[in-house]
């Protein structure tokens, strides 16, 4: 009886695409270091506040593509220790229930900003009014199961990096620093590629 041949088995793996977009993913969780929530950011933590949100953006954007999903920000106005904050957070679509939901990825978790900061943010040219309700762009906003809308704010966000790789244009300026005033400048194009400008940054 003829020995039998051993049988090739084959197993789909990852492309080389998705192993350097794992690697880049990867590379930016590690320099995220954790935006304090409590008081007295300061000014003099401002550039290393900026370097860590552009590169949590910048992280968000990826895991966009990576994961297939579309990932959005919302940018608000609350009260905190009876201060006003600005704040950001992160929401992720549910294609199924065709609703935003909070980001469970604990890189992705929400901050604020520093206090005592002037804050500007654009998005698509226009002026965001932060804090204020907005109605959904592009997608349904969170419903009941009877249709109704949910009590409370909606979880409509004022930024999305979709899954194609692109992104909403925004920026977001910070400015802080008594008489001539220090200028912090986070954008990104419709590709999703997001810049930081400090000062003391060239023009480009």
């Amino acid at each position: 009886m003829p020995a039998m041949k051993p049988t090739l088995r084959y197993t789909k793996g990852f492309t080389l695409v998705e192993l350097l977009a794992v690697l880049v993913i990867v590379g930016l969780a590690a320099s995220l270091t954790v935006i304090s929530l409590g008081r007295g950011f300061g000014q003099d933590n401002l550039d290393t506040f900026t370097k860590q949100l552009r590169n949590t953006l910048a992280f968000a954007a990826e895991e966009a593509v990576l994961f297939r999903h579309q990932t959005g920000v919302i940018f608000d106005l609350e009260t905190v220790d009876d201060q006003s904050r600005y704040s950001y957070q992160f929401v992720i679509l549910d294609e199924k229930l065709n609703r935003w939901a909070e980001s469970e990825d604990p890189d992705l978790k929400k901050g604020l900003f520093p206090q005592d900061v002037e804050l500007t943010i654009a998005v698509e040219g226009e002026e965001l009014t932060i804090g204020a309700q907005r109605e959904a762009k592009f997608f349904i906003s969170k419903k009941k199961s009877d249709g109704k809308d949910e009590e409370g704010k909606s979880l409509v966000p004022d930024v999305i990096f979709f899954s194609s790789g692109e992104a909403q244009p925004f920026t977001i300026t910070l400015r802080a620093g008594e008489g001539v005033q220090k200028e912090y400048t986070i954008s990104s194009s419709i590709l999703g590629q997001i810049t930081l400008k400090q000062p003391g940054d060239e023009d480009d």
